[in-house]
């Protein structure tokens, strides 16, 4: 038989697999083939066909899993049959959630269907049709919730808990970006249960399973019935119109709520103010990928601690994971204080600033908020315990009662240290794992700060609730292995710009700045600014650096200049004079010398008590190397042998 027109073309079928694209070609009564012509900009491969009565169009991803590239192959197929698609189907194989109530097994079917709405289950039972018990295996349907997202579920940790917090018989990935522009009815042949026994031995006999009770329900279903349902290009047309009507009402709303509350300006992460470069690609990639796996998985501490000496590249990398986090969804709200700067040097409005952001990023949340703020209008006035428990806790635990589970949301604080009251950080480290009482949110905190003092004291108080990662004790070779890309890529981006030799610098050179510069980010950073500055010859700057490893370092000296400066902070004349003479007595042993010394070793040196020594030593963690061991010798940073001249 001859394809009909694209107008009887009525029932789309998505399918995710090509696996599951063969089961559903296989309950073609007839297979027409594929379409013959298309628009250019429609790159889906299509196979016509026909069910019963109904004229059938299947499409395929191609074996690309995840929200995306569905949406893709929606959108396409939507334009290319927008005059005559009335009905979407996603058919193919999920991951079971078996319970006591529910005996899902491998090879069952699951039909996406509401809790609470009409099953059969309750006609009448002069409608039943008698018929002798099943003994075969034949595979089950059951009806009810199923649960999408973007990501492999392999933990049967989370599968228990998809079950209990909304009740989900199956979870699958593709749906859950689908139903918002194209309405369809959501069909699952189980092939795993989503633990880690996942595997793909099932998923031949799943998909036909589900493309078999696909097939069986559309015998069922007049064609004059789908005729007369709705273009799903007009429904998605009015459910676009819907959104954005709504996310108007709830700016507008929001606008008029968030008006009292006191936001920091420039401290997101891709703010004017933070708009740094992110992390060259290829470099850090361990350190990214562990970051990201923390975000992600279920069973990780509430914050993760990035911790790490000056010019390690703290904010560099905060920045970078903000941005990916962003891409995923994954991002809740991102402060990065700065010491010095009214709204970003306090943790005044730190809260308010967080729960703004975060409101966007979960609008569910937005109602719980807006109650806070009407019951405290100067909710932003008020101490920081206050502003944490009624803007963050207090709405995250209302959320609790009958609410969905939520995917994580992580939050980014960078530069914690440069928060201008040592009594705010340590009050905030205490607070934050609160959020760890939510069930509906899980709340992940990102900090990244230098090791002073008064923040390795704070952490101290909530060792059960944190992970960290100590930058400047990352293996040496990896370090150098990014600083020598940096050098090379953006080496390669001066040659083109000022049109240098396609050789120059050279590998050799490039290798003594590698050298020169780890274990620090900032030192490659200020020697390629160094030369790449406008106004000079590069080739000459580069042999300055070459020649004299001083031509440069007094820029350097800012960021540890910083460090010592904060010893000073607070105190009186005499106690900045007493501290200056015990920096001079201790520190300047180890500066002068340039050689490694234990804190044993200076106590005898100078003739001060040991506990006096490592009191001062407590305080320079940032720009010394201190060992837990005080037989071990305190390691001064490369740079810090240039202060000498301010302190000394």
């Amino acid at each position: 038989m001859v394809s009909p027109a694209l107008k009887e073309y009525q029932i789309g079928w998505i399918c995710a697999l090509p696996i599951e694209a063969a089961a559903a070609q296989e309950m073609l009564d007839e297979n027409f083939g594929p379409l013959e012509e298309q628009e250019n900009a429609d790159t889906n491969i299509y196979t016509l066909g026909r069910i019963s009565k109904h004229y059938i169009v299947i499409a395929c991803l191609g074996g690309q899993y995840g929200t995306t590239s569905i949406t893709t192959v929606a959108n396409n197929m939507m334009r290319t049959f927008s005059q005559s698609l009335r009905v979407g189907l996603l058919v193919g194989v999920g991951s079971g959630i078996p319970s006591a109530a529910h005996d899902i097994r491998l090879g069952d079917i699951v039909y996406e269907h509401p809790l609470n709405a009409a099953t059969c289950d309750n006609c009448s039972a002069e409608w039943e049709i008698k018929r002798a018990r099943r003994e075969d295996n034949e595979p089950q349907p059951h009806y009810g919730i199923i649960a999408s997202g973007n990501v492999v579920i392999k933990h049967g940790g989370i599968r228990e808990q998809l079950r209990k917090e909304i009740g989900a018989l199956c979870f699958e990935m593709e749906a859950a970006s689908l139903m918002q522009d194209f309405p369809c009815i959501i069909i699952r042949g189980i092939c795993d249960y989503a633990d880690l026994h996942r595997n793909k031995q099932w998923q031949g006999y799943a998909a036909l399973a589900a493309a078999s009770y696909t097939k069986e329900l559309l015998s069922y279903v007049p064609r004059g019935q789908v005729s007369q349902e709705k273009l799903v290009a007009e429904i998605s047309t009015l459910a676009g119109e819907l959104r954005l009507l709504g996310q108007r009402a709830i700016y507008i709303e929001q606008k008029i709520d968030f008006q009292g509350l006191s936001i920091a300006r420039g401290s997101a992460f891709d703010s004017y103010e933070n708009q740094h470069e992110e992390c060259l690609k290829g470099t850090r990639v361990q350190l990214l990928h562990d970051i990201e796996e923390w975000a992600t998985l279920s069973d990780e501490k509430c914050i993760f601690w990035l911790n790490g000496k000056a010019g390690t590249g703290k904010s560099t990398i905060s920045r970078t994971v903000a941005s990916l986090l962003e891409k995923k969804g994954l991002l809740g709200a991102s402060f990065f204080f700065k010491r010095g700067e009214e709204d970003r040097g306090s943790a005044k409005k730190l809260f308010p600033t967080i729960v703004t952001q975060l409101v966007n990023s979960m609008p569910q949340l937005l109602p719980c908020i807006q109650k806070a703020i009407k019951n405290d209008p100067h909710i932003s006035e008020k101490m920081l315990r206050e502003q944490f428990e009624k803007l963050l806790l207090q709405p995250l635990l209302e959320m609790d009662q009958g609410l969905t589970v939520t995917a994580a949301r992580v939050i980014v604080i960078d530069a914690l240290d440069e928060c201008d009251q040592e009594d705010d950080i340590g009050l905030i480290l205490k607070l934050l794992p609160r959020v760890q009482n939510s069930n509906a949110v899980k709340l992940r905190f990102l900090l990244t700060s230098r090791p002073e003092l008064s923040i390795r004291f704070g952490f101290k108080e909530i060792a059960d609730d944190y992970q960290d990662l100590i930058l400047h004790q990352i293996a040496e070779p990896v370090i150098e292995h990014d600083i020598s890309l940096y050098f090379q890529v953006k080496f390669a981006q001066l040659r083109q710009m000022r049109s240098l030799s396609t050789d120059w610098p050279g590998s050799r050179r490039i290798k003594v700045l590698t050298e020169r510069a780890v274990p620090l980010f900032i030192s490659a950073v200020t020697i390629y600014r160094f030369i790449s500055d406008k106004k000079w010859n590069p080739d000459k700057r580069l042999e300055a650096i070459l020649a004299d490893n001083t031509t440069y370092v007094s820029k350097m000296n800012s960021t540890y200049m910083t460090v010592l400066n904060q010893l000073l902070t607070g105190q009186d004349k005499w106690e900045s004079q007493q501290l200056l003479q015990d920096f001079k007595d201790i520190v300047g042993i180890i500066i002068l010398l340039a050689t490694p010394l234990s804190p044993i070793a200076i106590s005898q040196l100078a003739k001060i008590k040991l506990g006096d020594i490592n009191i001062q030593l407590d305080l320079l963690h940032s720009v010394l190397e201190i060992p837990q061991n005080p037989l071990l010798p305190t390691m001064p940073r490369a740079h810090a042998l240039q202060l000498e001249e301010e302190y000394l």
